[in-house]
């Protein structure tokens, strides 16, 4: 009941807020989450969350793709070419935009495309438009420890670190997928120097 609660006030300051300026993106999107994601019971309406997305992505193209995108891989049977053209459509309607290249990055890095060339292509391009972010080194790290580069990891942890020392996202993502491998990073050679 308390969730019930919550809910109500959250849409009644999605409502307050788009009284306001009703094309504020960020209150769309977070409308278009609560319409997908609540029960009926609590006024989820994924009917009404793909109205909203279909307005995000007519006042900023890129950002609708992306929410599209993300809306189809939460269906239980994802259609990946459907996925991967949404993404590619956020890149090709904003070029300059990092978070779509991350996006489409981090779907070609998934188990069920391994597309790994093109997830590193697309993750330095948006290192390239903005190196202090952590996001595109998250994804070069988490490509090297699937792909056993531990040479590049190395690289790459010590880029990211240097970009931005308190994100220890790019180490979290490299460690994520070494445990899910279950595979230990291999010893360092007693000439290396390593520690």
């Amino acid at each position: 009941m308390k969730g019930m609660g919550l809910a109500g006030k959250f849409r009644k300051s999605c409502d307050a807020a788009l009284a306001i300026d009703p094309n504020h993106i960020e209150t769309l999107l977070d409308l278009m989450e609560f319409y997908y994601e609540a029960p009926g019971i609590a006024g989820g309406d994924k009917k009404k969350a793909a109205e909203i997305v279909q307005k995000v992505t007519t006042l900023n193209p890129a950002r609708g793709y992306m929410a599209q995108a993300d809306l189809a891989s939460r269906e239980k049977k994802p259609d990946w070419k459907r996925i991967v053209d949404l993404n590619r459509k956020a890149v090709d309607s904003d070029p300059k935009n990092y978070n779509a290249k991350l996006a489409l990055a981090g779907v070609f890095a998934l188990d069920t495309l391994k597309k790994y060339d093109q997830s590193e292509q697309l993750a330095r391009a948006a290192l390239a438009l903005d190196p202090g972010r952590t996001g595109a080194y998250s994804v070069l790290a988490q490509l090297c420890a699937l792909q056993d580069r531990w040479s590049d990891l190395d690289n790459v942890l010590a880029e990211s670190e240097k970009a931005n020392p308190d994100d220890l996202g790019p180490y979290y993502q490299a460690g994520r997928v070494l445990l899910l491998k279950q595979k230990d990073l291999p010893a360092p050679s007693a000439t290396s120097g390593s520690t």
